[in-house]
């Protein structure tokens, strides 16, 4: 799983698997072990590669290491509920962590989840679903930070659930193929292809960051360019004759 995220990092930061530290084997059976229940090949080949250090590539504010993550396992003084792996902490409020939900056996990947670790748990309440898959959070942290980071012009667009009568309205599934369709007549490369709640298109003057719903349809594609001139080229070109609209 990490060899694309990997690629896809040094794509933009050529060096950066040298600067990845990993926990140790005794380390991460020490977490299995707490936390439980057996971990997913996917976070166990995190741990692995980069449990100590994620060679700077992190959000601010989070706490991904495997020496936090053992530390709040040892306190006891909040359980997660079953099913449940913490896997990054927020120091700061609204102390949303990051946890895998993995609820059946023998996943080998697991969707990526927030909530409080703290009071009464509830899928009601403060919980947020976030990515299908740790792949995905990982591929999208990594074409956010190193990609889109990159660029000063950034624009939103959204479908539009108004009828416009010079664009006939497309369901969420065939607007990402068209947008698919018109990235490449514009000269972008896709990229990660193996995420499946996001499309990362790149350029060398620009890039798309597509974001999908469960069944593959389009919810936004944010465009990046160098110029305000490209930015609204490329804008217009994806917003024509579709119901994309900027947020």
């Amino acid at each position: 799983m990490l060899q694309e995220f990997i690629a896809l990092v040094e794509r933009y930061d050529p060096g950066y698997s040298r600067r990845l530290r990993g926990a140790g084997p005794e380390e991460i059976r020490n977490l299995e072990v707490l936390a439980g229940q057996p971990l997913p090949d996917s976070y166990r080949e995190f741990l692995t590669r980069m449990g100590r250090d994620m060679g700077g590539l992190e959000i601010e504010g989070i706490d991904f290491h495997i020496e936090r993550i053992l530390e709040f396992y040892k306190s006891g003084d909040w359980p997660p509920p079953r099913g449940y792996i913490l896997f990054a902490i927020q120091e700061d409020d609204p102390q949303m962590d990051y946890y895998l939900e993995c609820t059946r056996p023998g996943q080998r990947d697991c969707p990526v989840v927030r909530f409080p670790s703290m009071g009464e748990f509830s899928r009601d309440g403060y919980f947020d679903s976030l990515d299908p898959s740790l792949n995905d959070f990982l591929l999208s942290l990594a074409f956010s930070e190193k990609r889109m980071e990159d660029f000063d012009r950034q624009r939103l667009l959204t479908p539009s659930t108004k009828n416009r009568k010079q664009a006939p309205i497309a369901s969420p599934v065939a607007l990402a193929r068209i947008v698919d369709e018109r990235a490449q007549r514009l000269g972008f490369e896709r990229v990660a292809r193996t995420s499946v709640a996001y499309r990362f298109y790149d350029r060398a003057d620009a890039a798309l960051y597509v974001r999908l719903d469960d069944a593959g349809g389009l919810m936004g594609v944010t465009v990046a360019a160098r110029t305000p001139r490209e930015l609204e080229r490329i804008s217009d070109i994806l917003g024509n004759q579709t119901s994309l609209v900027v947020a």
